[in-house]
């Protein structure tokens, strides 16, 4: 006589990969025709000592020719019991998320915190340092956002409400080519309001500087190559 260890068991067919999605896509086909068919249905759970005897039932319109399916919670209800509630609830749930899906979830808006006038400077002048045109630019954005966010994640500064947060490389290359931007904007008027036809005479040419050569900007007397970010 065979014991029971040794007692073959039929294998279980495996479900293939193929069905899995067949069988998700089914379902979520029913939750978007659902919330399209019933537009404001009522997530909302029964409470305590608040009769409302439209949580007793579920209607849901279906496509034609179906008609509508009518779920109706099967036990009498004390408003008064909290265990009452708590089971009509779980019913509802379990019936909503059949036909609707689960409640997306809340998340939270992104709040945009601009720079303050303090990051701005240290970006503007700590890149500044940088050789953009020997060095590897991806590596040095990766080493200044580091020491950016060492220098102000978490920090209150003066004239800001909110705590610093860490900044990505974009944000900073976006920063900073903004600050670029203004600073040649900047020049660009002050030379327009400065020019003198007598200066281009003794010079020759309207432009002493040689396309990649050093420039010096006079609003803060420091040295910016043109280089691409």
């Amino acid at each position: 006589m065979a014991s029971s260890s040794s007692r073959s068991t039929a294998p279980s067919t495996p479900v293939s990969l193929s069905t899995l999605s067949r069988s998700k896509a089914k379902v979520a086909a029913r939750h978007v025709q659902s919330r399209a068919l019933n537009p404001g249905f009522d997530r909302k759970p029964a409470k305590v000592n608040q009769i409302d005897h439209t949580k007793l039932a579920i209607i849901v319109k279906r496509p034609a020719p179906n008609s509508p399916t009518q779920l109706y919670y099967p036990y009498d209800v004390d408003w008064s019991d909290q265990r009452c509630i708590t089971h009509l609830n779980s019913w509802r749930g379990i019936k909503l998320r059949y036909w609707y899906g689960r409640t997306p979830a809340k998340r939270p808006i992104p709040t945009r915190i601009l720079f303050c006038n303090e990051e701005k400077a240290w970006l503007f002048r700590e890149a500044g340092k940088e050789n953009w045109e020997a060095g590897n630019k991806s590596f040095i954005w990766a080493k200044l956002v580091k020491r950016f966010n060492q220098e102000f994640e978490g920090n209150l500064l003066k004239g800001c409400d909110v705590r610093r947060p860490a900044r990505t490389s974009p944000q900073l290359k976006a920063l900073y080519e903004r600050l670029l931007r203004n600073e040649r904007d900047a020049l660009g008027t002050e030379n327009e309001e400065n020019y003198d036809d007598d200066d281009v005479a003794e010079s020759g040419s309207e432009s002493e500087l040689e396309e990649g050569e050093i420039r010096e900007y006079p609003q803060t007397g420091r040295l910016v190559r043109p280089w691409e970010l």
